[in-house]
């Protein structure tokens, strides 16, 4: 007798069933959400709305397209990890804090990334709210891999901007009530 997503037992062995997920269907979402007339396109906004309600095994599919896809994608993908509220996705969201896509405009350099950066900020509050003990292991865990990672490299803007979005997440944590403010 399968059992879908429980955990079942055979003798003294524990045995973890993961959710029966079809690769093909989450394939095309992905492609869907990927090709779908941008950030309203009614293509993206169902397969958004679908690959959310499938939860955590599409985690991996969402953060490689948070890798490659176009800003008005990785607008759905942030807010789509967000939703599902997953702690494995901090890294790639934190990643996103280092993004940067300058434009000369008028003889001033602007960094198009922004809206990008402030929805990652809310993905990563909605994680915490979810799963707070954990995504906070996992941040921690991330910042100090980073910190050995900079030292070793002398990579100092992408840890400065991860530094900058950790701190205004930390902002956004204090005001929601999810941790103590300081005196």
């Amino acid at each position: 007798m399968k059992q879908k997503g429980k955990n079942r037992t055979n003798g003294n062995r524990k045995i973890t069933k993961e959710p029966l997920v079809d690769e093909g269907k989450i394939e095309k979402l992905i492609k869907d959400l990927k090709t779908g007339n941008t950030y309203w396109g009614h293509e993206a906004v169902v397969s958004l709305e679908s690959l959310v309600k499938i939860g955590c095994p599409v985690l991996k599919y969402l953060i490689e397209v948070l890798k490659d896809g176009n800003e008005d994608v990785k607008i759905n993908v942030i807010d789509a990890l967000g939703r599902i509220g997953d702690p494995e996705a901090v890294p790639a969201l934190i990643e996103v804090f280092k993004m940067q896509n300058d434009l000369w405009v008028g003889g001033w350099i602007l960094d198009t990334t922004y809206n990008l950066k402030k929805k990652a900020v809310a993905a990563l509050k909605k994680i915490i709210e979810k799963n707070p003990e954990e995504t906070m292991e996992i941040l921690i865990e991330y910042l100090q891999s980073y910190e050995i990672k900079y030292l070793a490299e002398k990579n100092a803007p992408a840890y400065t901007k991860i530094l900058l979005g950790i701190n205004e997440l930390m902002e956004e944590c204090k005001k929601g009530g999810l941790i103590e403010a300081e005196n």
